[in-house]
C-alpha cells in the first residue's frame, strides 16, 4: 500500500515539473515572438488558455 502511495506522489510531482517546463518553455517562445508585456503573458497563459491546462490536469490525472 505504501509503495502505491509512494509512486502516486511521484507521479504527481512529476506530471507537475512537467507541466513546469512547458509553461517555461511556451512564456519563453510567446515573449521573444511576440514581444509581449509580462502583463499581457498572464492573461494570455492563465486567462484565455486556462481552460486547456485544467483539461489537460484533469485528463492526465484521470489517467494514473
Amino acid at each position: 500500500m505504501s509503495l502505491s502511495g509512494g509512486y502516486r506522489e511521484a507521479s504527481f510531482w512529476f506530471r507537475i515539473s512537467v507541466l513546469n517546463v512547458v509553461v517555461s518553455e511556451y512564456w519563453h517562445v510567446t515573449n521573444h515572438v511576440r514581444g509581449l508585456t509580462t502583463m499581457e503573458l498572464l492573461q494570455l497563459l492563465f486567462v484565455r488558455n486556462a481552460y486547456l491546462t485544467e483539461g489537460f490536469l484533469r485528463k492526465w490525472w484521470l489517467c494514473s
